[in-house]
């Protein structure tokens, strides 16, 4: 009997072991499906970009198809586990629409998948270059005229922002062919440039390629649950133009890149017409003779340079009413490898010196006198270029990119024992860059938090001042007293203190940053970490933004103080001068303050988010301002 009953007591031991087991086999199956059931049920098309002759982008052995199959790949595999019908545009190292020695067109071939399988969404992933190797991180792309298309790029790239190491940015509408050519929610994720050194060497990183793939799944996911609906300036409808014509500009000019810090994306240049008097010309000998000047390059090239890729020549301008139809010669050079940043800007400076001219509504572009879909398979030149629907606005002095002026909030004095204002500004659904001192109790915890949360993350480095309390300063200052290997190590020591910072700013330091000795030591560090650099503009003797320029660093400064007196109203007063700023010149930094009145900071900003916001302002991180 004794026996019957220790075996019926093991029996039931065993069963209750067994059911444990299920439950908890149950709980963590159902864990990821509760948290992406979104997606269950729905078809979507993921197209690896590139792919077989066409390598894409290339930085030494590193080509982009490779990248972006295995991002794609990771992807698929996520998104089959939580129940979605997956289909890749190619699931190997080819070029979609080629058959042996016959060739469709790729990106015609690509869009197909999309109607073949009754795709919900199509997410199509690249990796792009830029010839300013401080261009970094992910950016989501989308056509303007899709709303759902703008809903899907924002939630992408809003987990894109929760990846520690990302370069924090915003998305944007532009006309890639693929985009503009779907009528489903697509978007073109280009996960980071080849061209920057941080970002090449992540994009090879396999498990930084998982965490890509996990962002926009979870991206993809929120945007069928409609679980995070993303609020930020692209909702709102754009501010109408000002600008006809030449805004207030007397003559016509053509657009080229700056070579210096700007606030604007390209500059203009006057077109000359030599000799004889502009106003007289016929609009189409205008049209010429602005295309030529484009194609001559700046004249002023110590501050400018040329927009057009090398090979890509302007043979002949037509004007048929409203239309300007330019065609490209291309001198025997494969443009597969630049970038879609590069074929965008080279087509916008075309379209928009004509678009100086005011009779002017539209630019249709051939090559080598035939009809094609894209310059470098990217941007969509099947159709013209209107004039109203480009993603660049006409501002004094050149051109804006979007339809908005654009505003960077910099919060200083993150990682200190006073904390007011913290709690309130990790709670703004915003765009903001977090400067965090080093060397301080809360340095590493805040600066994992914010970067976890979306926050773009820099080091706010103590640098001496002219007058003031050495206190001010806090540990691991740089002073006048040090050599210039000591400064170099200071700040490297610095800058090892905050995870996940991209760059850095100056706490008070008008001694260091006035002296060339003293400024340049902690500007070789920031250059060997990749680091952009802002300027807080403590005095008005700075030569840290002079000295960063000349040393190829990505730079900009201070516009606004916000809080130098800590009452709301006033800054209110100061937020409403930063718009102004922005609106006038087509972006603006401002920097505010945690700590003593920080809860006072956070609170204006966010009531004058939405004033803002109607007035055309967009917030954006500090990156996407500097240059």
């Amino acid at each position: 009997m004794k026996r019957y009953r220790r075996c019926f007591l093991i029996m039931a031991l065993i069963g209750c072991l067994l059911l444990t087991m299920h439950l908890d086999g149950s709980v963590k199956q159902n864990k990821p499906a509760l948290a992406f059931n979104g997606v269950r049920g729905k078809t979507v098309v993921i197209d690896p970009g590139h792919g077989g002759r066409d390598l894409g982008c290339k930085a030494g052995k590193q080509v982009e198809k490779d990248i972006n199959l295995k991002v794609a790949q990771n992807l698929a595999k996520m998104l089959k586990l939580e129940g979605a019908e997956v289909k890749l545009t190619r699931n190997g190292d080819y070029e979609p629409g080629r058959w042996f020695f016959k060739r469709k067109n790729e990106l015609d071939a690509r869009i197909a998948q999309a109607a073949k399988y009754e795709a919900d969404i199509y997410v199509s992933l690249h990796v792009n270059a830029s010839s300013k190797n401080s261009k970094a991180g992910a950016v989501v792309f989308h056509n303007d005229a899709n709303y759902s298309a703008g809903d899907l790029a924002q939630n992408i790239q809003r987990e894109l922002r929760r990846i520690p190491a990302m370069v924090k940015r915003t998305s944007h509408a532009r006309n890639y062919y693929v985009l503009t050519h779907l009528d489903i929610p697509a978007v073109v994720v280009e996960m980071g440039y080849l061209s920057n050194t941080r970002d090449f060497k992540q994009l090879q990183n396999s498990r930084y390629q998982k965490e890509i793939a996990h962002a926009i799944g979870t991206g993809i996911n929120n945007y069928f649950n409609r679980a995070n609906p993303v609020k930020t300036a692209g909702d709102l409808p754009a501010q109408k133009e000002k600008y006809v014509g030449q805004a207030g500009e007397n003559k016509p000019g053509a657009f080229f890149l700056p070579k210096n810090p700007s606030k604007l994306l390209m500059l203009s240049e006057e077109v000359e017409a030599g000799d004889e008097s502009f106003e007289d010309k016929s609009l189409a000998e205008k049209a010429r003779l602005s295309l030529k000047k484009l194609a001559e390059g700046p004249r002023n090239n110590s501050e400018l340079s040329s927009c057009i890729p090398r090979g890509v020549n302007i043979q002949d301008v037509q004007v048929l009413g409203t239309l300007a139809r330019v065609d490209l010669k291309i001198d025997n050079v494969n443009l597969d490898s630049i970038g879609s940043e590069e074929e965008w800007i080279a087509l916008s400076s075309i379209a928009y010196t004509l678009f100086e001219l005011p009779q002017l509504h539209s630019v249709k572009l051939t090559v080598n006198g035939a009809e094609v879909r894209t310059l470098a398979r990217h941007m969509d030149i099947s159709k013209p270029l209107d004039r109203n629907k480009m993603s660049l606005t006409r501002v004094a002095g050149g051109l804006m990119e979007g339809k908005k002026a654009k505003v960077a909030i910099v919060i200083d004095d993150f990682g200190s024992s006073d904390r007011h204002g913290v709690k309130e500004m990790m709670q703004i659904d915003r765009p903001l860059t977090f400067a965090v001192m080093p060397n301080l109790e809360n340095t590493t915890a805040e600066s994992k938090q914010a970067a976890q949360r979306g926050y773009e993350v820099i080091v706010h480095l103590p640098l001496q001042p002219l007058k003031g309390k050495a206190s001010w300063l806090g540990p691991g200052a740089i002073t006048s007293n040090m050599t210039p290997v000591e400064i170099r190590e200071q700040a490297i020591k610095d800058f090892n203190q905050v995870p996940y910072a991209t760059g850095f700013n100056n706490h008070t330091g008008s001694l260091i940053t006035s002296r060339e000795d003293l400024i340049t030591p902690v500007l070789e560090a920031a250059k060997d970490r990749g680091f952009m650099v802002l300027d807080s503009k403590t005095s008005e003797g700075s030569k840290m933004l002079e000295i960063a320029q000349n040393m190829g660093i990505a730079c900009t400064q201070r516009d606004v103080f916000l809080d130098d007196i800590k009452n709301v109203a006033k800054i209110k007063k100061q937020l409403n001068l930063l718009a102004e700023k922005a609106l006038a010149q087509g972006s603006a930094v401002g920097i505010g303050h945690v700590g003593n009145g920080g809860d006072k900071t956070a609170r204006a900003i966010k009531e004058m988010i939405p004033v803002m916001e109607a007035r055309g302002i967009e917030f954006v991180y500090l990156s996407e301002l500097v240059h």
